[in-house]
Order: structure tokens, then sequence, then C-alpha cells
């Protein structure tokens, strides 16, 4: 926990080791905050076929949208409430936790049998992403040497976009929607635990 302490790397003007870990974890964080954000839409046909929902197109689009709705509504409250909770306990920890809502949920979605508990795990998978993408730029911005802060905050603005790229990558490589989701709700977790050493 020393390495991501809140105070310990602000005012330093040399990029250290520690800013360098932080700097991944919150890249990581971000990119997986983008894979998550796609998934459903990219394996929405397997799961409407998997939960037996729908043979029509039509209401596959209504119901993809609908899911996607609730992640991003998830997601804009998860920033506002991650950011308020991050002021009063610190960015530390409010990131390290975002990172393990995103990624519990994200697992509970690959277990889920019914189509309002994965509607239920999204908006909680967003509600995580929400406070990661908010935390991790302002924890970022806080503790990174001036000289260079605005070429790394750049480089993390990228992240996410990284992530959705990601997504398309694994929907080639992964046939299985169930198996997509638990992969990509292990990174994260693992991202967490690299973040508490």
């Amino acid at each position: 926990m020393a390495m991501l302490a809140d105070n310990a790397l602000m005012g330093k003007q040399k990029i250290t080791t520690a800013h360098r870990i932080l700097f991944l974890i919150c890249f990581l964080g971000d990119v997986l905050g983008g894979t998550v954000s796609t998934l459903v839409s990219n394996y929405l046909p397997e799961v409407v076929r998997d939960l037996h929902l729908t043979t029509d197109n039509a209401a596959q689009v209504r119901i993809g949208a609908y899911i996607n709705a609730v992640f991003i509504f998830g997601w804009t409250l998860g920033g506002f409430m991650w950011g308020l909770f991050s002021d009063r306990a610190g960015r530390k920890k409010a990131l390290v936790l975002a990172i393990i809502c995103n990624s519990l949920f994200t697992l509970f979605t690959a277990a889920m049998q019914t189509w309002w508990s994965i509607v239920a795990c999204r908006f909680m998978s967003g509600f995580g992403v929400g406070g990661v993408l908010v935390i991790s730029i302002t924890m970022l911005s806080e503790s990174w040497p001036a000289k260079s802060r605005s070429i790394f905050i750049g480089i993390l603005s990228i992240a996410f976009p990284v992530g959705i790229f990601s997504t398309g990558l694994l929907t080639f490589n992964i046939p299985f929607w169930r198996t997509a989701f638990v992969i990509t709700g292990v990174l994260p977790l693992l991202t967490a635990l690299a973040a508490l050493w």
C-alpha cells in the first residue's frame, strides 16, 4: 500500500518507481473499464440466445440499448459517488475499491441466469468503472510531477479506447460470452491486488 500512498508522491519533481506503478495501475484500470463497457454489446446475440430471451432482431436491439443505458447510468452515478468517497476516504482506497466493484460485478455477470440479474450486475459494473475513470485521472493529476504531467494524463486518456478495441480482440478469440466476462472480471481484480501490494 505504501507505493500508492495518497500524499507520498505529491511534490516530487522526478518520476519515481512509485509514480510508474501508479500510472500502470491507473492505465490498466481504465483499459479494463473500456473493455467491460462494450462487452455486452459485442456478445449481445449470444447472451440473448443463451438466456432464451428472444429471436426478434428489433427486440435484441431494444435489450442492448436498455443494458447499455443502465451501464452508463451506473457509470455516471459511480463517477459522482466515488469522487465524493475518494475526497473523504482517500484516492488510493477509493481507486482500489472501485476497481474491485467493477471486477466483482463483471464476474457475477458471467454467472447470471436471468435478464434482470444481468441488468443489475451491469449497473454495478458501470458504477465501478465510473469511479475508476474519475479517480485515476484525479490521482494522477494530483501526484504526477508537473513537468511531464500533461503528457502522462494525455496517455492515460487513450486507455479507455484501448480497452474498447481490446473487446473486439476478445470477441474474436473467445466465442462464449460467459468466459469473456470471467476473463474481463479477473483482470481488474489482479490490478486491484497489485495496487494493494
